[in-house]
């Protein structure tokens, strides 16, 4: 029996088929979940941060301009390249910047299947990924708030980091 799309009914179908059938949506679905990154068109305040290989570089935009979906993708190379420790410091707090802000930019463009555990804060609120990169090795997420005591920023070893918000003063 021919799968033609334009003809496709369901329940027509025997349930090898439709196994089938399912397999190959899961495995499209998969796909399309690897390469979400790489198909992204950034704006063009966007690219030359997004592209640039500098050491430290940083992107400053308007409201609405982009920056925290572009910092999930920057977050993401970092860990498909085999990055090992990325820090998030979420300005707004926790709940406002780390929970409602950048968890969810992060988990649109983070194949569900790469994130290997989460650790929440006694708030509930996300503050450590642990996910798989290309190579094979962990990468870390860790998500802090600017609200929280300077000393909590002391003595970590990080490789990444991403400062959403400009930080309190000091």
């Amino acid at each position: 029996m021919s799968l033609s799309a334009s003809k496709l009914n369901w329940r027509n179908l025997r349930p090898e088929e439709q196994r089938r059938l399912l397999r190959a949506k899961l495995e499209m679905k998969h796909r399309l979940d690897e390469t979400k990154v790489e198909r992204f068109l950034p704006n063009r305040m966007q690219k030359p941060f997004l592209e640039s290989k500098a050491r430290i570089s940083a992107l400053i935009a308007a409201n609405k301009g982009g920056k925290t979906c572009i910092g999930a993708i920057k977050c993401w190379r970092f860990v498909k390249e085999g990055g090992k420790i990325f820090r998030i410091v979420g300005s707004l707090g926790f709940e406002r910047g780390i929970r409602d802000t950048i968890c969810p930019e992060l988990k649109k463009w983070i194949p569900p299947h790469r994130i290997k555990s989460e650790k929440a804060n006694s708030q509930g609120v996300v503050v450590r990924m642990v996910l798989a990169g290309d190579n094979g090795q962990d990468s870390i997420i860790s998500m802090m708030s600017g609200e929280q005591e300077d000393m909590s920023f002391e003595g970590d070893i990080i490789h990444g980091a991403w400062l959403d918000e400009p930080p309190r003063k000091a």
